[in-house]
């Protein structure tokens, strides 16, 4: 057979000169065969059959029902092939019989620890392709609750056959991680499955199947970060270029982020598409005058080959378009860690300076952080740096979109993460004072230090994960919750009670649609409480997480009198023309004669009550919003309610994210886990059908009317502030 080799560059046809620069050689095809050599891998498996598979790799696949295949049926899926790419058979995955499954590499030979490598396989699709990726996790634990790393997928070379065979690469890696943690699995997936997660458009096709051959591991030299203890603060300079701080210990950023582009026409190919796709599609007015900054940063990323910067800079560059909806592709996710601590923004009124910091909210469980912190613990550096100027150094784990001044108590709970993830050290300051609320002197003020990379970086990288990473109180924006239940922090839990003063307080998480088990319970709890004619509510969103128009208009259908609010009129954006009242009303009459989801350059209308069945039963209620993360659907409940006639006040320690519209999520691409986000509408909204107001909403969350923040003297005393600023409020004549 004489299979000529065509050569694709990057992700479009192109020149191919200095294709292969910075990595491994090319596998080669004997010119008289055309079939492929592996004689230059340093370890090669040929799936040529199930009886050749190494033994100390155990291959695991799984079929539609979730259910491990047996010996037979994973060795029927080999595929006598003795024409085919190289050696006798391959791995065909038909995706009636699989959708899924794994190769422990445990078995591995050792020889490749302090190595740089990359793998690489071949792939032919017959209707279908699978994602591959390689996952570390510490002590080699199931990728179903280990400590994840992170990971590094498999793209496209460029590499093709004339019969259809194309070549995937992990591009090179450091093989283990910190020097010590070596790849745990290859996961394996039909692309199928993601498709059907991200379009309601496609079917499955059952008889589609794809075929996998010759997986190889080539040394490419000694590994180029070096096994050295780090900061996030001394990072570049101590871990290099292509290094990132991992629990205190210089790792790969390739596996901790997922790694750059194979090649510079690969990373030219995959910005622009993206840098399209937000520029042309995001919806809010306000971002849309901030594509300056982000299209000088996705400039950056084509010229700029530097790789430990690629992801974290797309992702700075998505934040700062302040759409609260937006969110950057990622091709890796390691787990999210608390070490059994939930910090929340507020008032250090205790120490002899003030100030606004981290405080510690909740410790649980018996690990060395929640046995050396307690409530009210402010935390007042991190690596001896402030804690958000130390937050601004960590893009990667740390991040805020929509209205700026909602960033602080939106990134607050994600610095535990963030520190455990670097390894970082953390200095807190405790003030018992013998009164409870006189400011400690500074010689009695209690400082705590914890080193996270001994604590934690030493056993990972050592004798195993402890148990107490994860350890997990219950964590929201909340200090105390006057509604409590084992699964009170759930995205779909909805709960209220009517204390001694008659005050009907309403907890919810966000605004789920009633689909579900779970959402019809939510609904049923919340129409419930909302229908009541409570002459006192508070109503608690302090984490409100977003959701359906459904969920809105079940809530404040009852809470607002229709005199009050008329609608929110969603536009796309408008590039070529100005949006004027009487194109803004054709287009909305357009929608009243198409119906909701019209064709109507993507506008449509969403009145009062679309969905809802409350028509203002309660809106003579005395209603307090708390409020500290919410977006979204939590974004419109709390601006709908704030055209309310009867007696309204919001209390919280900062903006909503101001994320009015709907949210559009970009499929997959080039081997990320997720695609990606953005807001395709803006809003206006209108208090009657006569408004004339073209004012857009993206960006610009509501503000508190009663800018409350936990104090610290409150919270050593188990009280939380917000809540008895909004009682007090409330009992108020």
């Amino acid at each position: 057979m004489n299979r000529p080799l065509l050569m694709f560059c990057g992700l479009t046809l192109c020149a191919c000169a200095g294709m292969m620069a910075g990595r491994a050689a090319a596998s080669t095809f004997d010119a008289a065969t055309g079939r492929l050599s592996l004689d230059d891998a340093d370890y090669a498996i040929a799936l040529d059959s199930y009886s050749t598979f190494p033994p100390e790799l155990p291959l695991t696949l799984y079929d539609l029902q979730q259910s491990p295949l047996n010996q037979i049926e994973v060795s029927a899926l080999f595929a006598p092939d003795p024409e085919g790419l190289e050696g006798e058979g391959a791995l065909r995955l038909r995706s009636e019989d699989a959708y899924f499954g794994n190769i422990q590499l445990g078995g591995l030979p050792d020889t490749f620890i302090g190595r740089r490598v990359e793998m690489r396989i071949w792939q032919k699709p017959e209707g279908t392709l699978w994602d591959l990726s390689l996952a570390f996790y510490a002590d080699g634990a199931a990728f179903n609750g280990g400590l994840s790393f992170g990971s590094v997928p498999f793209r496209p070379t460029g590499r093709v056959t004339s019969d259809g065979w194309r070549e995937y690469s992990t591009g090179p890696f450091d093989y283990a991680v910190g020097g010590e943690v070596e790849p745990a699995y290859l996961l394996l997936s039909d692309q199928q499955v993601a498709i059907l997660q991200q379009s309601y458009a496609v079917g499955y096709n059952y008889n589609a199947a794809t075929r996998l051959d010759a997986l190889e591991i080539v040394d490419v030299g000694p590994a180029l970060v070096p096994n050295a203890s780090c900061t996030l603060v001394d990072e570049y300079d101590v871990c290099g270029a292509q290094g990132t701080c991992l629990h205190g210990r210089c790792a790969d950023t390739a596996i901790v982020d997922g790694p750059a582009p194979l090649d510079d026409a690969a990373r030219a190919d995959y910005v622009t598409r993206r840098r399209f796709e937000y520029m042309s599609y995001e919806g809010g007015r306000i971002p849309q005058t901030l594509m300056g900054p982000f299209d000088t940063a996705m400039q950056g990323l084509i010229d700029n080959p530097a790789d430990a910067a690629f992801w974290p800079t797309f992702k700075a560059a998505v934040d700062g378009l302040q759409d609260g909806h937006a969110s950057a592709p990622y091709m890796s996710y390691p787990t999210q860690l608390m070490g059994g601590v939930c910090l929340g923004l507020g008032d250090a009124d205790l120490l002899p300076a003030g100030g606004t910091f981290p405080l510690v909210f909740a410790a649980g469980g018996n690990g060395p952080l929640s046995s050396a912190l307690q409530d009210g613990d402010v935390l007042v550096a991190i690596d001896g740096l402030a804690p958000f100027d130390w937050a601004a150094l960590a893009p990667r784990y740390v991040g805020h979109g929509g209205d700026p001044r909602a960033a602080q108590v939106v990134i607050t709970p994600s610095l535990m993460n963030a520190a455990l993830r670097t390894g970082a050290t953390l200095t807190f300051e405790r003030c018992t004072p013998t009164d409870g609320v006189t400011p400690c002197a500074a010689q009695d003020v209690e400082v705590i230090d914890l080193d996270l990379a001994a604590l934690l970086g030493d056993p990972i990288f050592g004798p195993g994960v402890p148990n107490w990473l994860y350890d997990a109180p219950p964590c929201d924006q909340r200090f105390r919750r006057r509604v409590n239940s084992a699964q009170v922090t759930d995205y779909n839990f909805a709960g209220s009670i009517v204390d001694g003063d008659g005050i009907t307080t309403l907890l919810i998480n966000g605004v789920p649609g009633s689909q579900s088990p779970e959402g019809q319970a939510w609904h049923s709890q919340v129409m419930s409480a909302a229908g009541s004619q409570a002459p006192l509510m508070m109503l608690d969103q302090r984490t409100g997480r977003g959701g359906t128009i459904e969920g809105v208009d079940a809530l404040v259908s009852y809470l607002i009198n229709p005199n009050d609010y008329y609608s929110a009129d969603m536009l796309t954006w408008w590039e070529d023309e100005a949006v004027t009242y009487q194109k803004k009303e054709d287009t909305m009459d357009c929608v009243a004669q198409s119906g909701f989801f019209s064709p109507c350059g993507g506008g449509t209308r969403w009145p009062l009550g679309l969905t809802g069945t409350g028509f203002g039963q309660s809106s003579s209620t005395k209603l307090a919003i708390l409020n500290a993360m919410d977006v979204s659907g939590n974004d419109y409940t709390t601006k709908a309610l704030s055209f309310r006639s009867g007696p309204t006040r919001i209390f919280g320690a900062g903006s909503t994210h101001g994320a009015f519209g709907v949210i559009w999520n970009l499929p997959t691409y080039y081997g990320e886990l997720i695609g990606g986000s953005f807001q395709v509408h803006d809003s206006i909204f209108l208090a009657s059908s006569g408004d004339t107001n073209l004012d857009f909403n993206t960006s610009i969350g509501l503000t508190p009317e009663v800018e409350t923040l936990q104090k610290q003297s409150d919270a050593i005393a188990g009280v939380d502030t917000v809540i008895e600023a909004a009682r007090a409020w409330l009992l108020e004549n």
